[in-house]
This record gives C-alpha cells, sequence and structure tokens, in this order.
C-alpha cells in the first residue's frame, strides 16, 4: 500500500505583514501606500495619474462593529458564578472608567473586523513611577509570536510574545523599540539596550502574560493569527485604482487630435490652431479632428460587479455603495438575516475577549497591590444595540404579546431600551409599578369624593 508524505515543512507568506499594514493604515483612512501600488503598476505614467481614494475598509469596520457604540452593562461574577459585592462592583467599574476599556473596546471591535485578529498588552507606563497601567493594542503586523505548535490558539501555552512598541515621540518623530515577553523576562529593547518592564533586573514576575486577544475566526493550524481578510484589501485597491485609471483614461484620449493630410514639411510648421486663426487648405489638402471615442462602461460594470460580490459575500449592505435590485422584502430579511449570524458571531468573539481582558489585567493589578488581592472572576456584558425602527404602536403591541407569552420581560425591554443591567432595570421596573398604582388611588378618591 503506498504511503503519501504530507508537507513537513509550512512558511507564512511574505505578504503577510504587508496585507496587515495596508489594511491598518486604509482603516485609518491612510493611503499611502496606494502611491507605491499605482507605481508598480504603471511604472510609465504613474506620475501623471491622479490618486483616488475611497475609505471602503473604514466603512465596513464601522458598519459592522456594532457593540460598542452605546457603553455595555457589566457584572463581574466569581468563578461560581455569585455576584460580587457592591464594593468589588464599583471598584472595577471605576478602573474600567478610568483605562477606558469602553473606548479601547470600541476600537478592538472595528480593528478586528480588519484584521481578524488583535493582541493587548496590559503594562506600567514606561519611566511612570506611579505605575500607572496602559492598554496598548497591535495588529498582526506590529507583532510576533512564536506559539505552541498544537494549542496554537492559547496565550499561557505560547513561548513569546515581540511587540514594535512606541518609546518616545515628538513632532516629528517617533522612536520605536522592541517589547519582548517570554515565561522568564519582560524587557524593552531599543538599539541594543535592554530595560525591565516590571523590574529592574527585566524578569517577568507574572504567573502569566499580561496579554489579551480578540480572534475573529480560527487561527491557521500552528499559527497564532487568523487568515486576514485580503478580499476587503482588495475591493478597497481594485476601487481605488478603478477610479484613478478612469480619470486618466479620460483626461487623455477624450480630446480631439488634429490631422492634417497631403502637406508637406514647411507647409505643417507654419500652422496655427485657435478661435481666432483661419487655416487655409490646398485644394488636395484635408483637415480632420479625430477622436479615440473610448467606452468605459465595460469597465465600471466589472468593478461594480467585484464590489457587490465582495459585499454579497460578507454579508454587507451593498445598498451603502452600490445601486441594489433586492427590493422585496422577503430578500431584505435574509440580507439582515446573514448580516445577524456574522454579528453573533462577533458577539461570541467580544465576550471572549472581555474574559481574556479580565483576567490579565487582574494579573497586573494582583502585582501592583503586592498580594492576591482580587480573585478569578469573569465578566457578564450586555450589550446595548440600537433598536431597529418599528412603529411605535405595533412595537408596543409585540413587546405585549412577548411578555404574555413569556418570551421576555419587562425588565429586559428597560434594560435594553435605557442600557442598564438586568438589576437596575428591575429597581426601575418595580418603581414604575408603584408610582402607577399611587396615581390610579389618587384618581379613584377624586373621582368617589366627586
Amino acid at each position: 500500500m503506498p504511503h503519501y508524505l504530507l508537507d513537513t515543512l509550512s512558511q507564512r507568506s511574505s505578504d503577510f505583514r504587508t496585507i496587515s499594514k495596508r489594511l491598518d493604515q486604509f482603516w485609518r483612512r491612510d493611503f499611502s501606500a496606494m502611491a507605491d501600488i499605482i507605481k508598480d503598476l504603471f511604472p510609465n505614467s504613474y506620475d501623471r495619474r491622479v490618486q483616488r481614494d475611497i475609505p471602503l475598509v473604514e466603512r465596513v469596520a464601522k458598519e459592522q462593529a456594532v457593540f460598542y457604540r452605546r457603553k455595555p452593562s457589566r457584572v463581574f461574577r466569581t468563578t461560581e458564578g455569585e455576584a460580587m459585592g457592591d464594593g468589588a462592583q464599583a471598584a472595577l467599574g471605576r478602573v474600567y472608567a478610568a483605562l477606558g476599556v469602553d473606548e479601547m473596546m470600541k476600537e478592538l471591535n472595528e480593528r478586528a473586523i480588519v484584521q481578524r485578529t488583535v493582541i493587548g498588552v496590559i503594562l506600567p507606563r514606561p519611566g511612570d513611577e506611579q505605575r500607572r497601567l496602559a492598554i496598548k493594542l497591535f495588529s498582526p503586523w506590529e507583532c510576533e509570536v512564536d506559539p505552541d505548535p498544537v494549542s496554537n490558539q492559547s496565550i499561557s501555552a505560547a513561548r513569546e510574545f515581540r511587540f514594535r512598541f512606541p518609546m518616545s515621540a515628538s513632532h516629528d518623530r517617533i522612536s520605536f523599540g522592541t517589547l519582548k515577553i517570554n515565561a522568564r523576562e519582560a524587557v524593552y529593547q531599543v538599539n541594543g539596550k535592554r530595560t525591565g518592564v516590571f523590574n529592574e533586573e527585566g524578569t517577568n514576575p507574572l504567573p502569566g502574560y499580561p496579554i489579551f486577544v480578540a480572534r475573529f475566526g480560527p487561527a491557521n493550524p500552528g499559527d497564532f493569527f487568523a487568515s486576514l481578510p485580503t478580499d476587503l484589501l482588495d475591493a478597497n485597491v481594485s476601487a481605488n485604482l478603478a477610479l484613478s485609471d478612469l480619470d486618466y483614461v479620460s483626461r487623455y484620449s477624450s480630446h480631439g487630435q488634429w490631422v492634417l493630410k497631403n502637406a508637406d514639411l514647411s507647409h505643417a510648421r507654419d500652422l496655427r490652431f485657435g478661435p481666432d486663426t483661419v487655416v487655409g487648405l490646398m485644394d488636395e489638402q484635408e483637415l480632420t479632428a479625430v477622436s479615440a471615442g473610448n467606452s468605459t462602461a465595460d469597465y465600471l460594470a466589472s468593478v461594480e460587479a467585484h464590489l457587490r460580490l465582495f459585499a454579497n459575500m460578507n454579508a454587507m449592505n451593498p445598498t451603502v455603495f452600490l445601486k441594489s435590485g433586492w427590493s422585496t422584502g422577503v430578500s431584505k430579511s435574509f440580507d439582515l438575516m446573514d448580516r445577524d449570524a456574522i454579528r453573533q458571531d462577533h458577539r461570541l468573539a467580544l465576550e471572549s475577549a472581555e474574559q481574556s481582558f479580565l483576567r490579565a489585567l487582574l494579573m497586573v493589578m494582583n502585582y501592583n497591590a503586592g498580594e492576591e488581592r482580587w480573585p478569578a472572576t469573569v465578566v457578564d456584558v450586555t450589550h446595548h444595540e440600537p433598536a431597529t425602527p418599528a412603529d411605535p404602536l405595533a412595537l408596543a403591541q409585540s413587546r405585549r404579546v412577548s411578555m404574555e407569552d413569556g418570551i421576555t420581560s419587562p425588565s429586559e425591554v428597560i434594560s435594553q431600551d435605557r442600557m442598564v443591567s438586568p438589576e437596575a432595570a428591575r429597581e426601575i421596573m418595580m418603581a414604575n409599578l408603584e408610582e402607577y398604582r399611587s396615581v390610579r388611588e389618587a384618581l379613584a378618591d377624586e373621582d368617589g369624593s366627586a
């Protein structure tokens, strides 16, 4: 029986870092990479082409990152599932507010859609004697990870993390170093000089890594990162190039070129063209204007078809940037269903990222406190998404039927509408019911006295 050997060596594409960096730049509306792309494609005419940029990557991130547009509600619990005391809840809430966790998670949500893997680090600020904490997010092009070959998705199983870390900045220059963290050491390396992150020795005093990760998709076998959304980059580059190319073609081929037939060189040299000029021709000579008459309709149709397929395959709303033929209610319902499925996947990934962040945060806080002050804790996150537009009367009737059938409850509705925790929603509900009873009793007393 023949045996077939599998590949014994696999190497990541050398374009991985370039693709990740360009996606990051486009997300930040930095289209400087387009100049290099145009120069590579059109080496003889790049200097005569006008760059045309469309923020497609940013638009996709804004459309799909919906969970932190409104501040979520968080309830911290022990690993046994019991809610922590009010003091601990308030203390962790103040820590989250001071660190700007909601703003950080909003950025992480957008960046994870663009990069599919985002790594965060929680560290004391370099040179800060008060040891205040800082949170830094990294895209794949800014870091290197030596993962465990089997448990490649696990943070604790990784052998080492290396990050491109900003060390100093002025009005016109930023200097970067390398942040290296493994089980033994945590150091900054700048121009051959090593500086400890947590202590002068440069050791890692933590029981693990102060690192958290958000991953919107499975990691590649043996790798720490998920595959990059190259289709998103291709769609943005394609749209930018198409508009730049159409501009170039229109400018250089839409004019009329004068052609003089049956003229000798001396006669042709003396010709002058203009609105106040009369051209005299011999009997056998002929003067005509020739236009290229090019058609760009097929070119535009090809680009639009590419963008429409990209939008459909990524469960986006194609009407944002294309004329869509989806006009029926059923087709729009399926469109919303597809997008909701993508969002639910994102919700699960973000909930996992919240747990990963909390573990890393408590690890660093216990180290700063010098004792195990914070036990293992989990967090329940309630996201408050904007309500779907609906008729107010129909919405009220639908909610009442859902409550009567046990599908939902008044406290759940209040929690979603007012963006508060379920516990706070119950208190609001009880206060509203008490006020309603008192008003009815007062009205009944007035009717009786009358």
